[in-house]
Order: structure tokens, then sequence, then C-alpha cells
């Protein structure tokens, strides 16, 4: 999964013509992000300052 973002990194249209579903990895890379802001966001929260000003 590395290599293939690297890839779409350096020349999208390239990627797409050797057959890497380019949207679909794009997809998995922001949803990727989310979890792990999620669970540093839990993290956080856990702590109680997320709730005092």
């Amino acid at each position: 999964m590395g290599r293939t973002m690297l890839a779409i990194r350096e020349n999208e249209l390239a990627t797409a013509c050797l057959g890497i579903k380019v949207a679909r990895t794009r997809v998995f890379a922001f949803a990727l992000g989310a979890f792990f802001a999620s669970i540093a966001g839990r993290a956080v929260g856990a702590c109680g300052d997320a709730d005092q000003p």
C-alpha cells in the first residue's frame, strides 16, 4: 500500500495506467487518517483536558 501511495503522489496518470485504482487508494488513505485522528482525539478526551477552556 505504501508504494501505491508513493506512485500516486509522483504521477497519478501513470499509476492509473498501471492498473492501480487511484480513487480507492485515495479514499483508503483518507479513512486511515481519519481513524488515527479519532484515536488521538479520544486519547486527549480521556485525559480530561478537552472539556476545559
